[in-house]
Order: structure tokens, then sequence, then C-alpha cells
């Protein structure tokens, strides 16, 4: 059995890696990971740890159906990373967000 000097020093390696790390990081409960791992299958986000980095993943989840039930949830998580953004997200998904 051959294990990897990365894995030996407690990297993780793959594809979620970083997400996984981002997500401890950001102190996320597992309901908030589950509803960002359905995002980035849903949109076929390549790197799951761009949801943390382009504030676009976060906005064009706001248009999808699947969705729907978490736009509070999502524009929190957008408000809270990207808060310099936020004409990204207006711009992305004006329908979805009530501005009162």
């Amino acid at each position: 059995m051959s294990v990897s000097i990365k894995r030996l020093l407690g990297f993780q390696t793959g594809r979620h890696a970083l997400f996984r790390e981002l997500c401890n990081h950001h102190k996320l409960d597992k309901k908030t990971k589950k509803l960002l791992l359905q995002i980035i299958n849903e949109l076929g986000v390549e790197s799951p740890a761009m949801i943390f980095i382009d504030p676009q993943v976060l906005a064009n989840a706001m248009s999808l159906p699947g969705i729907a039930h978490s736009v509070g949830a999502i524009r929190d998580l957008f408000y809270t990373w990207f808060d310099g953004s936020k004409g990204i997200m207006l711009e992305s998904s004006e329908e979805n967000l009530s501005l009162s």
C-alpha cells in the first residue's frame, strides 16, 4: 500500500480538497455545505472552490429552480463573502432579489 507524502503530512488531495478546506475555514455547517455542493453540481462548476472565489457563481445560483428555497441563505453568503461586489448579484438576478 503506497501513501503519498501529501497525505502523510495531512494535505487533502482531489477535486474537492480546497473546497473542503474553505468550508472548514469559514466554519460552514452541514446544511450550507450541502447547498454549496448542490449549486456547484447544478451549475457544472469545474473547480468547487470557485464558489468562494468568483462572486458570479453565487449570483448565477439565484436563478436555479432547485435552489429557490435557499435564496436567502445564498444572498447572505454572497454579501458576507463579496460585500464589495453587490452589483454583480443585482445585475445577474434582479428578479430574484427583494430590495425592500
